[in-house]
Formats: structure tokens, C-alpha cells, sequence
């Protein structure tokens, strides 16, 4: 039962490390560096930006500007070319001046600011997720573990194994035997009695000690 109870244990710490792998493994970028989220230079900044990294599912893009001097919006495509900020699939609140927008499947994003002109003026970024990134590769080994607890109890039927060694305590009852040397050598019949009735405790004592062995290896 220990050893069933071992290996579940294994395998919960394994899909809790899978899991944490799977946090771990997401990456946090900080849209336009230094720059922040701002009206940019020119107009290709933020493109220009998102094109030196790749994105992955569960990635995390922050945007930090002034609290209420800009927003982000998701768009759709044809939004995100007119710049037309009337019907955003998603605008986030700009009170803390920090969003965090977070890359949960892959294929493109489209993130605007609908603040004046500022879209016109290049604040808009496109984002391309291509990968689901090595957080699928880890729920697999987890079920490794799974089957070696399976396969623990037949070793745990082996506590049997000490009866038989009751068996062979008899043997030691067969040690009265040496008595008759003894007797042999001094013919007086008395010196022979007490060595049989000494084997009993020792026979009591062994068969006492394979009891407790086979009842510690059974819980």
C-alpha cells in the first residue's frame, strides 16, 4: 500500500511541475521597450518592434503609457488598416496606464490606440502568434509515473513471504535433539532435562520476531 501511495505522490509532483513548467515557460514583453505605448516616431515603429521576436501562445504583451492620455484596443484586420476605432473587439481600461493583454491561441492580433490620431499617427501594433510554444510537450511525461503505481501492488502480496519462515521454526524444536550428546558423555540423566525446556523460549522468541516482521511489512 506504501509504495501504491508513493507513486501517486510521484505523479501528483509531476503534473504539478508540468504544470509550473507550463507558467514558466510563457515570456512577458514590454511593447515598444523604453518607448512604452506612445504616438511613435514614425509610423513603422511598432511593426518594426514586434517583428524581432516570436510570439507564443500564453505570452504576455504589457503596454505602459500615460493613464488616460492613451488605450489599447483589439481590432480586426480591416480595422487595424483604416485605423477605424468605432466597433473594437476588446478596448481595456486606461485608468492605470499598465495593460497586460495575454496571447491565449495562435494566429494574428491587432492592437490600436483611439485616442485622437494617434492610430493615423502609428500607434498600432500587429502581433503574429505562430507557435503554441513547449508547453505542450510536458503533459506527457507525467503519465510515466502513472503506471509503475500500478504495477506496486504485486511486490506489496509479498508479505506472505515471512510465514514461511514460521515454517522453519519448527527446525529449531528439532535442537532437543543435542541433548542426548550431553547425556552421553555424563551418564547422569538430570543435565539433559534443562536444555529442552531453554529451546522453547528461544523457539517462542524467533517465532515472536518473523510475527512482528510480517505485521510491519503488512501496514
Amino acid at each position: 500500500m506504501r509504495r501504491g501511495i508513493s507513486s501517486v505522490s510521484i505523479a501528483l509532483v509531476a503534473l504539478m511541475a508540468a504544470a509550473m513548467l507550463q507558467t514558466s515557460a510563457a515570456t512577458i514583453y514590454f511593447v515598444g521597450n523604453t518607448t512604452g505605448w506612445v504616438v511613435p516616431p514614425n509610423a513603422t515603429f511598432y511593426s518594426n518592434w514586434a517583428s524581432q521576436y516570436t510570439f507564443a501562445v500564453n505570452d504576455t504583451l504589457v503596454f505602459n503609457y500615460a493613464p488616460g492620455r492613451h488605450d489599447v484596443a483589439e481590432v480586426t484586420k480591416a480595422n487595424y488598416d483604416s485605423c477605424n476605432k468605432t466597433s473594437p473587439i476588446i478596448l481595456y481600461p486606461n485608468a492605470t496606464g499598465v495593460t497586460n493583454v495575454t496571447l491565449n491561441k495562435t494566429g494574428d492580433y491587432y492592437f490600436i490606440c483611439t485616442v485622437g490620431d494617434h492610430c493615423a499617427s502609428g500607434q498600432k501594433l500587429p502581433i503574429k502568434v505562430s507557435t503554441s510554444g513547449p508547453t505542450a510537450s510536458p503533459p506527457a511525461s507525467p503519465p510515466a509515473p502513472t503506471p509503475s503505481g500500478t504495477s506496486t501492488p504485486p511486490p506489496s502480496a509479498s508479505p506472505p513471504s515471512p510465514t514461511p519462515q514460521s515454517s522453519s521454526a519448527p527446525p529449531p524444536s528439532g535442537t532437543p535433539s543435542p541433548p542426548p550428546p550431553p547425556s552421553s558423555s555424563s551418564p547422569g540423566s538430570q543435565p539433559p532435562p534443562p536444555p529442552p525446556s531453554a529451546a522453547p523460549p528461544k523457539i517462542a522468541a524467533a517465532f515472536t520476531a518473523v510475527m512482528s516482521i510480517a505485521v510491519g511489512l503488512l501496514c
